[in-house]
């Protein structure tokens, strides 16, 4: 049996004492592994004995402690989902880190505007709809904005749409009363393993479809106000590791003016700066690595990855490929951890994340090349042009100054005078007109999300578009040729080939449009109907059910129900065009609850001695009219 610092502790749901032995120590756990990866899941999944006296507590909410990795003491999981092996006669338990608690608090509406990482924290913090135990705090000093509207929490901070992790960047801690979003978590150059060949327990990868060692650069540099360009080409540029390789990967690269080339000489000077600044790693493989530590064999060859069973997550460290002769830095970004032994057990590590535009730079340079080659939008592209092309002075900035993550552009040569700013990390770039701590309310995310005041182009092409009008619900939608609107998740109306349609939701309401006869049996003295697609405006309902009504004063109007109509008024006047008599061509008349019976003294009624006719008709004029 293991020591009992070494063995889980089960505790009841809502229980914040965790000193103690609470309900009891797992004693008879045949497994206990906890699962933690770089900002993405906690969670425990432990085997027990199918009958015992915890049966009853391995239920949903109850807690157990038990130790995550080799730096903390414990951490504290919410059981979330058991069942039963039948084939081992064991309960199979998954539990979640507590702060997955926070996924349940939400907030209405956060508005997070230039604030650090603390600040940030602290107004998801004071916007909960509930108290949480689960404290927020991050110690990152960078600026930025975003806004939540009707999240939980737990998005909020590591969610993909706007969330502190997407635009403060950072790695994530959880404690049992604690979630941290901290600049750095792990530790920096923890160790080097030499990489030689493949080993049991190892999966090692190295992707090198997108390596180059050797750049042609060229730049395409305006010659005229008339927008024609010239293009020239700079010295091939070659990376020191270009010998190392079996074939010498080239790949012409365009430069740009806002890069600072305007001559052959400046383009030289920039594209020499490839390798080194522009996209440092550009010129090694990408790889990713899998390490099951217990089934390493007792090599010289495995002894260099069991070292990594002190590697803990976030830790950088090197992969030295002997075939190559290059050093390859990479960073832990998961790990499994054996509870009961107290030791690491699986590891994966990957790429460190380069920065979004360091990514995308070539792809949207390509795409921003080709705009002037379009025939369509000629003046948006002629003013963009001269706006990027017409740069003069500025300067560019890098922060923070010790390990930088983020590039700022600026129009002039200090930060404090600086209004005009373009910002540019991992997560994205950004626009500020007020200064180089934002607002950057004009932003691209590296998850596709554009938010702009304005935005030219020749077509847009999407399944389905999608806009909100204001924050009470309203959404308008272009779905498969059709646009939609919509209200508090609900669909009201939709613009089609047949017109303006109206819904409640699912149910359709009616049309209006010029498609569609709904009176089949109206013809014209020639037998041809008196409506068709396209010569009439109408205005449908589905069924009786579905009132069509004209007003412009509550409680008077005409009300369309089916074959029974109401108009509801004082008075009624037909006139025929310009002033003259109009006919009205009905075949019963009911006056005052009477029937009206043409002819002299009309018969059928029961104003006896009147001929039918209420007794306010009297005269033949008003009888025969």
């Amino acid at each position: 049996m293991e020591a009992k610092g070494l063995i889980p502790v089960i505790f009841k749901p809502g229980e914040k004492d965790f000193s103690t032995n609470g309900l009891g120590r797992l004693v008879d756990a045949t497994r206990c592994e906890i699962t933690e990866e770089a900002n993405g899941k906690y969670e425990l999944e432990m085997d027990y004995p199918a009958i015992s006296r915890f049966s009853d507590y391995f239920e949903n909410g109850y807690q157990i402690k038990a130790k995550p990795n080799d730096l903390e003491e414990y951490h504290i999981f919410e059981i979330k989902q058991t069942f039963k092996d039948t084939f081992t006669n064991s309960i199979v338990i998954y539990a979640q880190s507590r702060t997955y608690k926070l996924g349940n608090r939400q907030v209405r509406l956060v508005t997070v505007d230039n604030r650090n990482g603390a600040e940030a924290m602290k107004l998801i913090e004071q916007n909960m709809d509930e108290p949480c135990d689960i404290k927020l705090y991050s110690d990152i000093n960078t600026a930025s904005s975003t806004t939540f509207e009707a999240r939980n929490v737990l998005n909020c901070i590591a969610g993909e749409q706007g969330s502190l992790l997407q635009y403060w960047g950072g790695e994530i801690k959880r404690e049992p009363f604690k979630l941290s979003l901290l600049r750095r978590r792990g530790r920096d150059n923890v160790g080097t393993v030499r990489y030689g060949k493949d080993l049991k327990g190892l999966t090692i990868k190295f992707d090198w479809q997108s390596i180059v060692t050797k750049v042609l650069p060229f730049a395409e540099l305006q010659s005229g106000a008339d927008g024609t360009s010239q293009r020239i080409y700079g010295n091939a540029v070659k990376s020191e590791y270009i010998s190392k390789y079996p074939d010498v990967y080239a790949q012409y690269i365009q430069f740009t003016e806002d890069q600072g080339v305007k001559d052959l000489a400046s383009l030289n000077k920039v594209a020499s700066k490839y390798f080194t600044t522009l996209y440092p790693g550009s010129d090694k493989p990408k790889v990713s690595i899998e390490l099951e530590i217990e089934k390493l064999t007792d090599s010289e060859e495995a002894k260099e990855f069991a070292k990594m069973r002190n590697y803990n997550l976030f830790d950088t460290f090197i992969v030295y490929h002997k075939l190559y002769d290059i050093d390859i830095q990479t960073k832990v970004t998961g790990i499994v951890y054996d509870a009961l032994a107290e030791k690491t057990i699986k590891i994966t590590a990957g790429d460190i994340q380069v920065a979004f535009y360091k990514q995308q730079s070539q792809d949207f340079q390509e795409a921003i090349k080709t705009l002037t080659k379009k025939e369509y939008m000629s003046d948006f592209v002629d003013y963009i042009t001269d706006l990027i092309n017409g740069v003069e002075g500025g300067s560019i900035r890098q922060y923070p100054k010790n390990r930088p993550n983020t590039h700022y552009y600026l129009d002039t040569e200090s930060t404090d005078t600086a209004k005009d700013v373009i910002a540019i990390n991992h997560k994205g770039i950004g626009f500020s007109r007020t200064g180089w701590k934002g607002p950057f309310k004009n932003a691209w995310g590296i998850n596709g999300i554009l938010n702009a005041d304005f935005i030219g182009a020749g077509k847009i092409k999407s399944n389905i578009f999608e806009t909100s009008f204001n924050s009470c619900g309203d959404i308008l939608r272009m779905v498969n040729g059709t646009l939609q609107a919509w209200n508090n998740k609900k669909k009201i109306m939709e613009l089609t080939k047949k017109g303006m349609e109206f819904w409640n939701g699912n149910s359709h309401v009616g049309t209006m449009g010029t498609k569609g006869n709904p009176f089949p049996g109206l013809a014209d003295k020639n037998g041809n109907p008196v409506v068709s697609d396209g010569n009439s405006l109408l205005l449908v309902a589905d069924n009786p059910q579905k009132i069509i009504g004209l007003s412009n004063q509550s409680g008077t109007g005409h009300l369309i129900t089916g074959p029974t109509q109401f108009f509801v008024g004082n008075n009624f006047n037909f006139f025929g065009p310009n002033g003259s008599k109009a006919i009205l061509t009905v075949d019963r008349l009911i006056v005052g609850g009477k029937e009206v019976i043409p002819g002299q003294n009309g018969g059928g009624g029961s104003g006896a001695g009147t001929g039918g006719y209420p007794s306010e008709v009297t005269s033949d004029a008003d009888k025969f009219a």
